[in-house]
């Protein structure tokens, strides 16, 4: 709040003993402060009010800031399996020292072998070769996992044969099947 007998022709703000910053309307007046390029810990804001005839008074107020810092990331599913040649979305997301998501944060993706899987820049794996891989997100130092398992599971075939040619009698036929997953 900023008050004077005649009138406020200017508010301004410093951070830290910085150059002061001018906040924008008048009555009420106001400054965004963006708290991410301050850092984590103890700030000092001091507002300063100015009439028409240069006249000044300030105010000085401690603050704390905590801003969200990425302690965890989360790959998901934590395994999945496909078969060569198929595709598969993974999903991640990164986690703050609260346990609230972080929103835009760009990921890294990566697998440990090649040979097995690649994967794109938005978290597609793509089956390539048999056996399994790490899949890897990271983002600021920090990475999360999942394991890939690429299998080469063959549908099931059927097989009918043939009555014997000039048989007349009914047959009974047995198919069997099985799919291996």
């Amino acid at each position: 709040t900023a008050l004077d007998n005649v009138s406020v022709s200017l508010v301004s703000l410093s951070i830290d003993g910085g150059d002061f910053a001018p906040a924008s309307g008048s009555n009420p007046w106001s400054l965004a402060l963006n708290t991410l390029e301050l850092g984590n810990g103890q700030h000092t804001l001091t507002a300063k009010a100015e009439d028409p005839s240069g006249n000044a008074a300030t105010a000085t107020r401690t603050i704390i800031v905590a801003n969200p810092v990425l302690t965890t990331i989360a790959v998901t599913p934590a395994s999945a399996s496909i078969d060569a040649g198929q595709s598969f979305d993974f999903d991640v997301q990164g986690i703050d020292q609260f346990g609230e998501p972080m929103p835009g944060i760009i990921f890294d993706w990566s697998v440990l072998d090649s040979t097995i899987a690649f994967i794109d820049p938005n978290g597609t794996a793509t089956g390539v070769g048999l056996g399994a891989t790490e899949v890897r997100a990271g983002a600021q130092g920090l990475t999360g996992r999942a394991i890939l398992t690429v299998g080469d599971h063959q549908l099931p075939t059927v097989s009918i044969s043939q009555p014997l040619e000039g048989a007349t009698e009914a047959v009974q036929m047995l198919v069997n099947g099985f799919f291996v997953q």
